[in-house]
């Protein structure tokens, strides 16, 4: 009998809400500055890492047979880990967002992804401004992509709470190319939070030890109970204004100068902006989607996203999908 995934019941609940719940790749080609291809998988069957690999694995033939896991596996005793899941509920109280536009009853897919790829010069060079400034990349586009949406998207500038994925796959799941094994860090800010105070709260909470609460918060399906999950979820309300996953380093065994693997995160009600960093063999790529209750409108994802580049001080072409486009011309794995 298979592991029943616990931590993506989540996922197939939003699914059943109406909510898209896919991790889109995209294939860019640098010669012809668009998409070639666009894979779907959802994220109910894997985490971004598993679904990737598998990805790789099917489409570029790569050989990935074991993933990252998390630093470290010694868990704190039981009476440590239940006060860090009372600190990482506290982190998880909802918030109101006073939003410039907001349209009632929304839920599925968004209008499209747009995303850009930074080149090796600027890739090396954005992390020397991270190193110099004691801070990380991660922390850099975070920080940039939090002002972007607090101009553009809210009326005022107020508490804001960001999902950050954190990797919980141990040793024992390694070679285990399926399921869900992530939990989260809620990063909390005010005001306009400069990129090293958003790194030094990420250090903090790692340092912490409430990813250990957040693992048995991920697994709480498993205690509760499907039925009993689903009723809840119709009245749950959410602390995120999105999410910024970063999907580390990836390389291929047999790189293409011309190619270039973006990934899109999915957008719920939830988490209603949803980006993602990655690395690919020496090059950065970021994306963003918006979900339909904040906008129906492309451009206006389009326009976060030039505010990021700016931010950064980046120069570079932004590149855009409409989800028709998308759906129509993408294979779900």
């Amino acid at each position: 009998m298979s592991k029943k995934d616990w931590g993506g019941l989540k996922f197939k609940i939003m699914k059943e809400q109406g909510e898209c719940i896919d991790i889109i790749f995209i294939k860019h080609s640098h010669s012809q500055q668009r998409h070639k291809e666009i894979y779907l998988k959802p994220h109910d069957q894997a985490d971004g890492s598993s679904a990737f690999a598998q990805v790789l694995n099917k489409v570029d033939k790569e050989n990935i047979t074991e993933l990252n896991t998390i630093k470290t596996e010694q868990k704190p005793s039981l009476p440590k880990r239940l006060f860090y899941i009372y600190k990482h509920l506290q982190r998880q109280k909802p918030v109101h967002y006073d939003w410039k536009k907001y349209y009632n009853n929304q839920k599925g897919v968004s209008k499209g992804v747009s995303y850009f790829i930074l080149n090796k010069e600027q890739s090396l060079l954005i992390e020397k401004k991270a190193k110099e400034k004691k801070s990380n990349v991660n922390s850099l586009f975070l920080s940039a992509l939090d002002k972007a949406t607090s101009e553009l998207l809210e009326n005022k500038n107020q508490k804001r709470v960001w999902m950050l994925p954190v990797n919980i796959r141990t040793k024992k799941f390694a070679k285990e190319l399926k399921h869900n094994y992530v939990t989260t860090l809620s990063i909390i800010l005010e005001n306009n939070r400069s990129d090293k105070e958003i790194y030094n709260q990420i250090k903090s909470m790692m340092k912490s030890g409430i990813i250990w609460g957040g693992q048995i918060v991920a697994n709480a399906p498993k205690y509760i109970g499907e039925n009993r999950l689903r009723k809840m979820s119709k009245n749950i309300k959410s602390p995120y204004i999105g999410l910024l996953s970063n999907m580390g380093q990836w390389d291929s065994r047999r790189p293409k100068n011309d190619e270039h693997w973006v990934m899109a995160a999915p957008v719920t009600r939830f988490c209603p902006v949803a980006s993602i960093l990655k690395k690919w063999n020496g090059q950065y790529s970021f994306s963003c989607q918006l979900h339909p209750t904040l906008s129906q409108n492309l451009q206006e994802t389009d326009k976060i996203m030039k505010e990021v580049l700016k931010d950064l001080d980046l120069e570079t072409n932004t590149h855009l999908i409409d989800w028709n486009s998308l759906q129509s011309n993408s294979v779900t794995l």
